[in-house]
């Protein structure tokens, strides 16, 4: 599929969700999920988030705060511009055996401390 055709079925616009990150107006897999509030085992971080955002046709990935978990995007480089990571389903892609797995970080003024867990 066209790589403009996969961003545009791998998107939604966020509504609230963006609007505490102005530069942010789309999920970058287009399905949002919740964490549950108990941590279970973990299975591992998020190494390839670059490849994550690749996947569903953008060209990387970046927090915008690196002192922000919550601040991961994905980037279009010609345009500028930036979707939302859901990083529950960011788990559920690096980690496929686990298809119900979700995220949390482990320091939420930490954009590098996410873990998925089982």
């Amino acid at each position: 599929m066209h790589a403009i055709g996969r961003k545009l079925t791998a998107v939604v616009l966020m509504g609230f969700a963006a609007a505490g990150l102005s530069t942010s107006t789309a999920v970058a897999d287009g399905r949002a999920g919740s964490s549950p509030a108990t941590v279970s085992d973990e299975i591992g971080g998020l190494p390839n988030l670059n490849g994550y955002c690749r996947e569903y046709g953008w060209d990387h990935s970046k927090p915008l705060d690196p002192g922000d978990a919550y601040s991961w995007v994905c980037v279009v480089d010609a345009t500028g511009e930036t979707g939302v990571i859901d990083m529950d389903y960011a788990c559920r892609w690096h980690h496929r055996a686990y298809p119900n797995s979700w995220a949390s970080p482990l320091n939420k003024s930490d954009a590098f401390s996410w873990r998925c867990y089982a």
